[in-house]
């Protein structure tokens, strides 16, 4: 027997996540930022724009690797 599920004529909820973080190329604070890797391996944030101009990678897109 399957549950049937109300719904309530309206979408569903979709929850909204605002954040503000610092640009460590632009050096100012920028709600578009997320965490990259540079060419030294460091892991800092960076804005859209910044992540564009310098080709950085998002670290959320790359593999991860066992710890060895």
């Amino acid at each position: 027997m399957r549950a049937v599920q109300e719904t309530t004529g309206g979408p569903p909820a979709i929850p909204q996540t605002t954040g503000i973080a610092w640009c460590a190329w632009h050096e100012s604070y920028s709600n578009t930022a997320r965490l990259v890797r540079d060419s030294s391996g460091a892991r800092l944030f960076a804005c859209y724009s910044c992540r564009q101009a310098y080709d950085l990678p998002l670290v959320a897109d790359q593999p991860c690797t066992p710890a060895s």
